[in-house]
């Protein structure tokens, strides 16, 4: 299960550029015996939290990006993207960390979707 990129949506690095050394992550975790990975798109910086009144960062190129990752790459399945949600409902509590209770939906999201994913596959597996 995989939760990356917040720091490159900080960073503005370009899409292109984080999908392309995504791939290369996943080329090396695939390497070492990774059969498959679980991703959770990230959520947003909260720059109020750090400077009251500072502009929102847009992210969006780095959520497309893990959008396009996820639908592209046979071996990444999106499991959740509540992340994205947590900053307009409050649930951030400083810069970059989340309240407990935004780790629990987004965890709980993911573990459902995992599981759904594993029980499609050993159908499959099985028939």
């Amino acid at each position: 299960v995989w939760c990356q990129g917040e720091s490159d949506g900080k960073n503005k690095t370009p899409p292109e550029e984080y999908k392309r050394d995504f791939r290369t992550l996943l080329k090396a975790m695939t390497a070492l015996g990774i059969e498959h990975c679980f991703l959770i798109r990230i959520g947003h910086y909260n720059p109020a939290a750090a400077e009251p009144g500072a502009p929102l960062q847009d992210y969006t190129p780095i959520l497309t990006a893990q959008d396009q990752l996820a639908a592209e790459e046979p071996f990444i399945t999106m499991v959740s993207t509540k992340f994205a949600k947590m900053l307009e409902r409050g649930l951030m509590q400083d810069p970059c960390h989340y309240y407990q209770q935004a780790y629990n939906e987004v965890g709980d999201d993911a573990g459902s979707r995992t599981a759904d994913f594993v029980k499609e596959s050993d159908r499959r597996i099985f028939q």
